[in-house]
């Protein structure tokens, strides 16, 4: 089992707190887990299975972000999601990158 943690910002790099971040089985879309970014803009999903999971992020006024993850035994080890959040007038919705 492993840690699923990141970070939700704006496009500037600003955190953003209280965003809905959820976790979801990529398979059957079941809801893993659900938990509300910190004042750092801070999510951890603790102890999360090997699989393919799927994360959703939502904040009010901006896209939905939607990131597709595989947790295996090393990949995410030492690895953040940074999950930044776009506005709704922009045509393309909110990207993440893992960084180690």
């Amino acid at each position: 089992m492993r840690d699923v943690a990141g970070q939700v910002r704006d496009l500037g790099g600003l955190a953003i707190q209280r965003a809905t971040v959820s976790l979801f089985t990529e398979n059957g879309h079941t809801l893993v887990a659900s938990i509300i970014s910190d004042k750092n803009g801070e999510f951890r999903f603790n102890n999360v299975a090997k699989g393919l999971f799927r994360i959703v992020v939502r904040v009010e006024g901006l896209c939905p972000a939607n990131i597709p993850v595989n947790v295996e035994s090393s990949l995410l080890a030492h690895r953040r999601l940074l999950i930044t959040m776009q506005s709704k007038d922009i045509d393309t919705c909110s990207y993440a990158t893992a960084k180690q």
